[in-house]
């Protein structure tokens, strides 16, 4: 079949092959041409916009397939929000060429809107099939005309539209014709479209941001470089298309001739609520709104209006209080909104049924952008009043709530921060200062250090306003916490100093536990910061505090200085004592606290399997609490365990994990984590992505001041240079890391630079000196540690080994696995065995090569070790 293009011309139509009919004419006149036989259909549906429909594709279809299926199952409604687009939907359905053919006998469409005439819309109908007024018996109302028009459809194939329902009773009416017609509704009211379609209801929700913003630009007609302004008024419309559909038309208007100043002044206006809201555009006889005369100009705040009218006075300032909530895509309980609203359920009800308040959940709400906007407008007074309503039951639900239910009090998280900003923004310095010293731990445990750094800030001002030092020392706290947590530790400390002062010059208010809060964490600050003595003596101050818990927090940090000093055995006796503290006082957050440092230690003595135990229980204790900042160092310590055990490519994942939520809360572990990630890629060859990690890691390590991270950073690099024969460079990053672990006084990075300096002697030839390097190695605090004595035992087998001498090789080889099984490090031990076989092979003994390098094998097959893979190579290398 071919359909000609409209011409002045004769049009002549060709058909090929058989067909039912097909359907020519534009949007006015519909013709159905059977066996040859032109015969006009009615067609009642409003023509298509004059904009394109952008996004909905997928409503499109599912709705579509509905109603094409036929029979009982074609028939479906669309509900959401006033503007929301359900009669554009029905619009497009209605001309849908696939609709057209199916239900070739036409459309019939009925507006009803908030006061229909249901006899005049079924008459209308009744003429369009035909139906005379005399033909309908008297008196002619409503059930004499739909039997009229139900047996004039007969078993005609027919789509009827009932556009802008308001009550079931009117819808129902329409549900009219028989086994071929689809039959399809749109209303604001849930009730309504669950009783005329039962199960096959579908839920029209905003557009998303790409679609909106393509729809206002190809309204608007705005260049690329406006692009970012058109954006915030997506936003700000929240997807609505009515109200994207009303700014596009007038962002054209007033550009029509060229000026761009004129564009961003209407842009600039559209920024506000009020100009949205009130932004109107004549109507069109046949596009009319059904709820609106035509002589009312379509806008936001009318069509919101037509809702609102029918509230009672209760609901209608229930709505009002509601607008303080934060809109869509927040929620709120009921419980918050009946104590901000001040109604009862049954205005909640209402105004749900009306299309203003949407559920979100079990017992959960939510209002649209665009619905707050109108709820508000014009009432400042009631608006203050709901205001401060929000903040009392916030503040109250926060202080209760402390330690409760994370998924509950996450829920909430929006609405907190409002009623803390709207504390500071009326003045309520009192709310102000007791909500956030409740929101602290939950904003802090969920890595929310931006949103608590700005609250904080304001409510230590109301705190001295209010003459409350007690309170300002605690938020003074907070403050250092965040910032410290953010990497800023320059920034952190003078906070963490003015705090401890407040406490300590209280006149006997003293509270200890707070000020045993502060010394642990200016303990950690100047710990991470490299002053080791100092923070020992912090921590040491702590635990003269006598409680269970500050004795814990105590032995973890003090476990913590001895393990950066080299000190291993007092290391794991302090935190050995420090967990069974934690766990004996129940406090689950200060359980996976010490774990972590507990992990550390393990992991740093070689001792993986405890190392992975610990992370493992502390990362779900993290995820049970909600606590971003030790889940984030929970999936760091699991990557590092897998590298450390040579499995790279399981490494990358927690890594990647760890660091993705990082970066997302802004949090100071993200240097570590591209440390790690740096060696991890350098391991399997991608250089050029490690490279980019220890960059990225060196200049945040800059910026945050923290000595030995930055030493870190640099001997990892200096490794990097290294792999790619820079030994120039390498050199001189390697000894900037020695410099920096000599200075802070930690032994492992000094011990790391001097091994990486060993290696990158003897891969220059300079052999003597990289003998001279690690025997210092040797000699060393570091080499107390037996892990780390093996990396040293290993590393002079290898020079000897370069040099001919297998002998010797063998016994640093054989020292070295001793060394490895002493530690607890099985693959190293595994490794030492196969470093035996290779010197054995060089002093020409096949056969006790031979039988190290399979027990080697052995050993690294059982620990799933990637080492196995080249050491069977290697004994397939073997001769005979």
């Amino acid at each position: 079949m071919t359909t000609p293009e409209p011409t002045a011309e004769v049009r002549q139509t060709h058909i090929h092959g058989s067909v039912y009919g097909f359907v020519q004419g534009d949007h006015n006149t519909v013709t159905i041409v059977l066996n040859g036989e032109p015969r006009t259909v009615p067609f009642l549906a409003p023509p298509p916009a004059a904009h394109p429909f952008i996004g909905r594709d997928d409503v499109v279809a599912t709705v579509r397939e509905r109603l094409l299926a036929g029979g009982t199952t074609a028939l479906s409604a669309l509900n959401g929000l006033p503007g929301v687009g359900k009669t554009a939907l029905a619009v497009v359905l209605a001309h849908d060429p696939a609709m057209l053919s199916r239900y070739a006998d036409g459309v019939l469409w009925a507006g009803l809107g908030r006061t229909p005439d249901v006899v005049a819309s079924l008459a209308a109908w009744g003429a369009a099939l035909g139906v005379a007024a005399h033909d309908v018996p008297a008196p002619a109302g409503v059930e004499e005309w739909a039997r009229a028009v139900h047996a004039a459809i007969g078993l005609r194939r027919m789509l009827l539209v009932v556009d802008d329902a308001w009550t079931a009773e009117a819808a129902l009416a329409f549900r009219l014709g028989g086994p071929n017609c689809a039959r399809l509704l749109t209303t604001r009211v849930p009730e309504v479209a669950a009783r005329f379609a039962g199960d096959a209801v579908c839920r029209i929700s905003e557009l998303e941001e790409a679609d909106g913003l393509l729809l206002l630009e190809a309204l608007a007609g705005t260049a690329e470089d406006e692009r970012d302004a058109m954006r915030e008024l997506v936003r700000l419309a929240g997807g609505l298309p009515l109200a994207l559909t009303l700014m596009g038309g007038y962002l054209r208007v007033r550009t029509a001739g060229g000026r761009r100043e004129r564009l961003r002044r209407a842009i600039e206006e559209l920024g506000t609520a009020r100009e949205r809201l009130r932004l109107a555009q004549p109507q069109s006889p046949i596009e009319r709104h059904p709820s609106l005369p035509l002589h009312v100009p379509l806008s936001l705040l009318a069509v919101l209006e037509v809702s609102a009218a029918r509230l009672r006075p209760s609901a209608r300032r229930t709505l009002t209080a509601l607008g303080c909530f934060p809109s869509k895509p927040s929620t709120f309980s009921t419980a918050a909104a009946l104590a901000v609203g001040g109604g009862t359920e049954d205005d909640l009800d209402e105004l749900s049924d009306a299309g203003l308040v949407e559920g979100s959940g079990a017992d959960r709400h939510t209002l649209h952008q665009t619905v707050s906007d109108y709820a508000r407008d014009g009432q400042p007074t009631e608006t203050e009043a709901a205001g401060l309503r929000l903040i009392r039951f916030f503040v109250a639900f926060l202080e209760g709530e402390v330690g409760g239910d994370p998924d509950g009090i996450d829920q909430e998280l929006s609405n907190i921060r409002e009623a803390l900003r709207l504390a500071d923004e009326q003045g309520r310095r009192e709310d102000l200062v007791r909500g956030m010293r409740a929101a602290f731990p939950l904003l802090e445990g969920r890595g929310l250090y931006k949103m608590a750094e700005t609250h904080l800030r304001r409510s230590i001002a109301a705190a001295r306003e209010l003459a409350d030092p007690a309170a300002e020392a605690f938020l003074l706290l907070g403050l250092g916490t965040v910032l410290e947590q953010r990497g800023d530790l320059d920034g952190a400390e003078p906070h963490l100093r003015e705090a401890l002062a407040l406490i300590r010059t209280a006149a006997g208010q003293a509270d200890p536990a707070e000020e045993g809060a502060v010394l642990t964490k200016l303990a950690w600050l100047v710990g991470i910061r490299g002053d080791l003595e100092e923070s020992a003596s912090l921590f040491t101050e702590v635990g003269s505090a006598g409680s269970g818990y500050q004795r814990s927090r105590s032995l973890q940090g003090l476990g913590w200085v001895a393990g950066q000093r080299g000190a291993h055995e007092q290391a794991r006796a302090h935190l050995a004592e420090s967990l069974e503290l934690a766990r004996g006082l129940g406090d689950q957050n200060l359980v996976g606290d010490v774990l972590h440092v507990l992990a550390w230690s393990a992991g740093g003595g070689g001792d993986f399997a405890t190392a992975e135990a610990h992370f493992t229980e502390a990362l779900s204790i993290a995820r049970r609490f909600s606590r971003r900042d030790q889940t984030i160092s929970a999936l760091q310590g699991l990557g590092w365990v897998a590298a450390m055990r040579g499995a790279f490519a399981q490494a990358r994942g927690p890594l990647g994990e760890a660091l993705a939520l990082a970066r997302e809360v802004d949090h100071q572990e993200r240097v570590p984590i591209l440390v790690a990630l740096g060696w991890v890629t350098r391991a399997v060859g991608d250089l050029d992505a490690a490279e980019t990690h220890l960059t990225e890691a060196a200049e945040s390590a800059e910026r945050s001041g923290a000595s030995e991270r930055l030493g870190r950073v640099r001997l990892e690099l200096g490794q990097l240079a290294l792999q790619r024969h820079d030994h120039a460079t390498a050199e001189i990053r390697i000894r900037d890391a020695l410099a920096a672990g000599r200075q802070l006084g930690i032994v492992d990075l000094e011990a790391g630079a001097l091994l990486a300096l060993g290696r990158t002697a003897r891969e220059a030839g300079r052999t003597d000196e990289a003998r001279d390097v690690l025997a210092e190695g040797l000699g060393s605090r570091a080499a107390e540690n037996a892990n780390t004595r093996a990396l040293f035992l290993h590393a002079m087998g290898e020079v000897e080994l370069d040099l001919g001498h297998a002998h010797a090789a063998l016994e640093w080889f054989t020292d070295m696995t001793r060394a490895a099984r002493d530690a607890g490090n099985d693959e190293q031990a595994a490794v030492g065995l196969y470093c035996q076989a290779q010197a054995a092979l060089a002093d020409r003994d096949a056969g006790e090569a031979r039988r190290l390098g399979e027990a080697a094998l052995r050993e690294l097959t059982a620990l799933g070790s990637h080492r196995g893979a080249e050491v069977t190579t290697w004994l397939e290398s073997l001769p005979g």
